[in-house]
């Protein structure tokens, strides 16, 4: 254990090279794919997170025909929202692939 603390000891600020600033370098292509898929993500999240309301939403109708009816087309529009984000992220990783590959 004093073998790790004196190792420890021995490094100084001096000898380790840290860049302040990170040069981090996107091109446009790049940073628009990024933009792309965290917004098809975000999409996604929100639209599984209507489906369990309208999940909900239909659960506890407890007979009320118009809360059921809510809540089964919040089911039916979540679904269709997800199928929705699912083929954008296939479109967004095709066009990624695409320009990665050097094609666009």
């Amino acid at each position: 254990m004093f073998n790790l603390i004196e190792k420890a000891k021995a490094l100084d600020s001096s000898s380790l090279k840290i860049d302040p600033v990170p040069s981090v370098t996107y091109d446009i292509k790049t940073l628009g794919l990024n933009i792309a898929n965290t917004i098809v993500w975000v999409a996604g999240v929100l639209a599984v997170i209507y489906l369990i309301y309208g999940g909900i939403l239909y659960i506890t109708s407890a007979g009320e025909e118009d809360k059921a009816k809510k809540g089964k087309t919040a089911v039916v529009n979540a679904i269709i929202g997800i199928a929705i984000v699912i083929g954008a992220l296939i479109i967004v990783k095709f066009i990624k692939d695409a320009v990665t590959k050097g094609n666009i």
